[in-house]
């Protein structure tokens, strides 16, 4: 039985969530999404972590169909195949909560410590997330309704890099080091994007506590 104790605080709003699982894993040579870990469906072990956090909870994608199996809302993308900005327009039209927390369905290790600190300052900006080791990751992050009209402003003016929504919102980009304060291996920003990611993300089940039976 999955536990239904929220992560982080929600408020009298509630918060919905959305798994963003739109694009064409072409490095897996599968849709990634039904690559199995530790004998689950990357999607489905990741809609457990969010169901802990949100009491709406969505998938959005390019196709139906594969996801008729799915317990919870699927949205069409409004505009597959253009990346995450416009998952995240999707989401967010489609949100039945002002606030949304967002991950992508290649992101196993989801740490609860680092996403319960982030939710404190989501109340007060259009979004929040993280810096990882190399980039931005925001794909792990809350956003606000109010973000929806700076993300349509972007998709107007051909912007289609997610990274770029701080010249347009109030966004906080909490530093690396100190997301590793609640994360000290940053493996909230693991993503599968190949075969090999899969064997690692294996690897790292079988020595830490997501190993754990769900």
């Amino acid at each position: 039985m999955e536990d239904s104790t929220p992560l982080a605080p929600q408020g009298p709003e509630g918060l919905s969530a959305a798994i963003l699982a739109g694009g064409r894993s072409t490095r897996m040579g599968k849709n990634k999404a039904f690559a199995t870990l530790a004998g689950m469906r990357l999607v489905d072990r990741v809609r457990h972590s969010v169901t802990q956090l949100a009491d709406d909870v969505m998938l959005v994608t390019n196709q139906l169909a594969p996801y008729a199996d799915f317990p919870g809302r699927v949205v069409i993308d409004n505009a597959p195949h253009r990346g995450p900005l416009c998952g995240l327009e999707t989401a967010l039209a489609h949100a039945y909560h002002p606030m949304l927390f967002v991950t992508a369905v290649d992101n196993p290790f989801i740490e609860p410590s680092l996403i319960e600190y982030l939710a404190r300052f989501a109340p007060h900006y259009d979004a929040v997330y993280c810096m990882g080791p190399v980039k931005a990751e925001p794909l792990v992050g809350f956003y606000r309704y109010t973000c929806l009209a700076a993300v349509r402003q972007m998709q107007a003016e051909g912007i289609w890099q997610l990274f770029r929504l701080p010249s347009y919102a109030n966004v906080r980009v909490v530093p690396y080091a100190e997301a590793l304060k609640f994360d000290p291996e940053g493996l909230t920003f693991f993503n599968i994007n190949t075969p090999e990611d899969l064997r690692r993300a294996e690897l790292l089940l079988h020595t830490r506590r997501w190993g754990r039976s769900e």
